[in-house]
C-alpha cells in the first residue's frame, strides 16, 4: 500500500546544521622512534605551547635512566621555571635545565609536563625503545 506523501510533514531543524559548525583542528604530539610511532596528548599550558613552537620536527638523542624511560637534552634553551608536578608513566616532561624525559614511574617533582601518552602508546613505546640509546623525533599531527 502506498503512503500518501501529502500527509508527511517536514521535520523542523533545531540548532545549527553539522555543516554550519566551525571545524576546530586539534594537534596531537607524535613520538617517533626507528621502529614505532606513538601519540601523546598535549597539555593545555604555556610550557606545552613553548615546546610545540620548537617542533620542526625536534630530534633528541635519548638514553635509559633508572627513574625515567628515556632522558635527553633539548637542542635549545628551555626558559620555563619548574613547578611541582605529579607525573605518571608515559608523561613527557622537561626540567628547567633543558632535560627532556619520558616518565617510567609515577611520582612528583619539579618540572613542566608538556604531554601525556596513553597506556597503549606508552606500552608500545616502552617495548620499542628497550634499555639502550635511541633517537626520538617529536612532531605534530593535525586532525579536524
Amino acid at each position: 500500500m502506498k503512503k500518501d506523501k501529502s500527509k508527511i510533514k517536514p521535520v523542523p531543524v533545531v540548532g545549527p546544521l553539522i555543516d554550519d559548525l566551525p571545524v576546530k583542528p586539534s594537534a596531537v604530539l607524535v613520538v617517533k622512534t626507528e621502529s614505532v610511532i606513538c601519540y601523546a596528548n598535549l597539555e593545555d599550558s604555556a610550557g606545552a605551547k613553548a615546546f610545540v613552537e620548537k617542533l620542526n620536527p625536534l630530534v633528541v638523542d635519548m638514553h635509559g635512566d633508572a627513574f625515567y624511560e628515556k632522558v635527553g637534552i633539548l637542542p635549545f634553551e628551555w626558559r620555563f621555571k619548574d613547578e611541582p608536578t605529579h607525573f605518571k608513566p608515559g608523561d613527557i616532561i622537561i626540567f628547567e635545565n633543558g632535560t627532556l624525559a619520558v616518565c617510567r614511574f609515577e611520582g612528583e617533582g619539579f618540572c613542566t609536563r608538556v604531554a601525556r601518552m596513553g597506556d597503549t602508546s606508552y606500552g608500545r613505546f616502552k617495548e620499542a625503545v628497550g634499555d639502550g640509546d635511541v633517537q626520538i623525533t617529536f612532531y605534530l599531527e593535525w586532525s579536524e
